[in-house]
């Protein structure tokens, strides 16, 4: 049944999302020294790694990846000029040594088709062995990566009940990622999984767990949890670093590989949602978008599209897409009011990290806008009805809680907590805007709401939702006047730690994607470097 379900994912992939699986699978098979090359400059070789032979020889690997069938017309005019050019081309990637006994291989997420089979043959055999005399090239079709993988997968899942058990529960999530049922959050409870356990976890199978769910979801255009499963890798990948104390080639080209599949995704969300909106002249209500009329939906996608847009603006590293997510998103929060007005404490983490890039990209009215558009919206919830909605409410409280004050026979929580609160209070002091951080804090005292805040500590807890060690503050004080040029105006801030053994290895932005697929955190200490910093 996995073998089937390998061969599936394979058969789907385009060339490019080959990437992510095929550099665990290289890793699981003893190469190293892995350099993806694919590009203008890549000289026939999409990866190159080098690997001992069963006989102890060191050789040097050289890759060209293709996606789908190959037939002979394709074969002839594209494939194997290029195979010919890894084969004897000295040119390339640095790493690549032209010292080393060469080996190449055509790696095909589909088959050689018809006559395109007999034509690698020959070539393979009378031209690059027989007159070159080279090594024979290897192909990798979908076969034999499906067996490859699957073997590998086997292997990491080992013979013990539990590990069956994990294989069973696998096959039963990826089944609901076909079938468009899979939330953010269930992926965010099942990718726990993912982290490292007592014994030595296996990034192979951590890898290519993620790349098949992810296919999934991308399969049935469910790019808002696509991107979730990146960064549910993403997790896995930082708590492996907090687990060794250091850095690998295979932890940083997986997170490179990673943070390239998330960007790919917020695309995908991004061009599901913009044109629509602009069409519909920037009044995402009025939209051609599935249930974008009904309140709660909206303010869901509102949150949505700048959550997504935020993540790849920091995640990007082109100067001129940066500087596009930044228009784009200030352009969404001045014209959407439902930007500003966060469904649920779920949804905080997403107005909170566009706030961050409207800071970061100079746009400190549009930020001040949206702030003070939060805090009305956030004291008229309480005063009006039950507040909002916790982290981990369902949809249905969520909904109750911000609609249902209106309608008597709705029964309301009563709480006065809020993390919404903690998080305006804490952008407004970020802003170094002193009347603004007036203003926020006097409304919270006002409405008599207790900001929120949960903690985390350089321990594997800040990996987990309910992490052991993760401090909760059911009522954060913070100072009425705003003290100048350190973070003293309230306890959580002064607290928390300045940066993480991860942050420090990987970099901090890698912690906003922590923050949205927790919700519940969003590391005030952190947000200067993030800021000021490259992805």
């Amino acid at each position: 049944m996995l073998q089937n379900v390998v061969a599936a994912f394979l058969s789907d992939l385009r060339e490019r999302d080959l990437d992510l699986p095929l550099l665990a699978l290289l890793h699981a098979d003893e190469f190293f020294d892995i350099h993806f090359t694919h590009g203008n400059a890549e000289f026939g070789k999409d990866f190159l790694a080098k690997r001992k032979s069963s006989d102890g020889c060191m050789e040097q690997w050289c890759f060209q990846s293709k996606a789908g069938d190959i037939n002979q017309s394709t074969w002839r005019n594209d494939v194997q000029g290029q195979l010919l050019e890894a084969a004897t081309s000295n040119l390339g990637h640095p790493g690549f040594d032209t010292n080393l006994p060469r080996r190449v291989a055509l790696i095909v997420t589909g088959r050689l088709a018809g006559n395109a089979a007999l034509a690698a043959q020959d070539f393979n055999e009378n031209y690059v062995h027989g007159k070159l005399g080279l090594a024979k090239i290897e192909f990798w079709t979908i076969d034999v990566l499906a067996e490859r993988f699957t073997q590998k997968t086997l292997a990491a899942l080992g013979p013990q009940p539990d590990d069956l058990r994990r294989s069973g529960a696998f096959l039963q999530f990826h089944g609901d990622a076909l079938q468009g049922k899979t939330t953010a959050a269930a992926l965010e409870t099942y990718s726990q999984t993912w982290l490292p356990r007592d014994d030595d976890t296996e990034v192979f199978k951590v890898a290519f767990e993620a790349a098949l769910i992810a296919q999934a979801l991308r399969q049935r255009e469910r790019h808002y949890e696509e991107v979730h499963a990146y960064l549910a890798l993403a997790r896995a990948l930082l708590a492996m670093i907090h687990d060794r104390g250091s850095d690998s080639e295979e932890l940083v080209l997986l997170r490179d590989a990673a943070r390239a599949g998330a960007r790919d995704a917020c695309s995908r969300f991004v061009a599901s949602v913009e044109p629509a909106w602009r069409s519909s002249k920037c009044d995402l209500v009025r939209s051609e978008l599935p249930g974008v009329a009904e309140p709660a939906h909206y303010l869901v996608y509102c949150a949505r599209m700048v959550e997504i847009v935020s993540l790849a603006f920091f995640w990007s590293s082109e100067p001129a897409t940066r500087v596009t997510l930044g228009k784009l998103l200030d352009e969404f929060v001045a014209a959407e009011p439902g930007a500003g007005h966060p469904l649920s404490d779920r949804h905080v983490v997403s107005l909170v990290w566009a706030a961050l890039v409207l800071i970061a990209t100079g746009r400190r009215e549009c930020a001040t806008k949206l702030i003070r558009n939060a805090t009305v919206w956030l004291c008229d919830r309480f005063e009006d009805g039950g507040g909002l909605a916790s982290v981990d409410a369902d949809p249905a409280d969520e909904i109750r809680a911000v609609f249902g004050a209106r309608f008597e026979f709705v029964e309301q929580a009563g709480s006065r907590h809020s993390f919404c609160a903690c998080a305006l209070a804490d952008l407004a002091a970020f802003l170094q805007d002193g009347q603004l951080y007036a203003d926020v804090v006097n409304d919270l005292l006002a409405t008599k709401i207790a900001a929120q805040y949960w903690q985390a500590a350089d321990t594997p807890g800040q990996f987990v939702v309910e992490g052991e060690d993760v401090v909760q503050f059911m009522s954060v004080r913070f100072e009425e006047t705003l003290p100048h040029g350190d973070g003293s105006y309230a306890e959580h801030v002064v607290t928390e730690p300045a940066q993480f053994s991860a942050s420090k290895i990987a970099g901090p932005s890698w912690y906003i994607g922590l923050s949205l697929l927790l919700r519940d955190r969003y590391f005030v200490r952190l947000w200067q470097a993030i800021v000021a910093g490259s992805p």
